[in-house]
């Protein structure tokens, strides 16, 4: 990647959860090693306490909604994200926490907490597609490393394959036929999003 060019930025997201699924791509160590000079890790809890600003091309979410800070906070993470991909059973269903959607979680505040009055809770744990748009499901408990390493580098694969047609388009002096490719470029990043 160029100098002038910025890297995309992935950005890690963490609800209510284990972090067992941040620790399978933590697990991808060397293979997120050689993907450093493509991508920019902007948030990843579970490695880093720095986070850079959005927006961001790719955002990975694990965890479920199980709080009304969790249902504004995804809101803004959608609104930052251009690709946002949920990973994980909690974020995908709602996880273990799920459970208590078949019973009166008040009854249970009063049973675990000694000052349940300072609990914020909502009723129900959810997935994070009933609160945002998400353009990916990774599914498991952990998820699985190879599947999230395909979905990562796969974006960027397409962008780098899209870089250099531009570049040559440029070069043979084919700029009647950028609009044409800018449309086709929006096309495949929108299948991107779904493969």
């Amino acid at each position: 990647m160029s100098e002038n060019q910025q890297k995309p930025k992935l950005a890690v997201w963490k609800f209510a959860s284990c972090d067992g699924c941040q620790l399978s791509l933590l697990d991808c160590e060397d293979e997120l090693l050689a993907l450093a000079d493509e991508i920019e890790i902007a948030n990843f809890p579970e490695a880093s306490r720095e986070v850079l600003p959005g927006p961001y091309e790719l955002s990975l979410v694990e965890g479920s909604i199980t709080t009304p800070h969790d249902a504004e906070r995804i809101k803004e993470v959608r609104a930052q994200s251009k690709f946002l991909v949920t990973i994980g059973a909690c974020a995908t269903s709602g996880g273990i926490q799920a459970l208590r959607n078949f019973k009166d979680v008040n009854e249970f505040i009063d049973i675990v907490y000694a000052n349940p009055e300072y609990i914020d809770t909502l009723e129900t744990s959810t997935g994070i597609a009933d609160h945002v748009h998400v353009d990916f499901e990774l599914r498991g408990c952990p998820i699985n490393k190879k599947q999230l390493l395909e979905l990562i580098t796969l974006p960027i694969m397409c962008m780098l394959i899209l870089n250099c047609v531009v570049v040559r388009l440029i070069k043979n002096s084919y700029s009647n036929s950028l609009p044409l490719f800018y449309r086709i470029e929006n096309q495949i990043l929108q299948l991107i999003a779904y493969v």
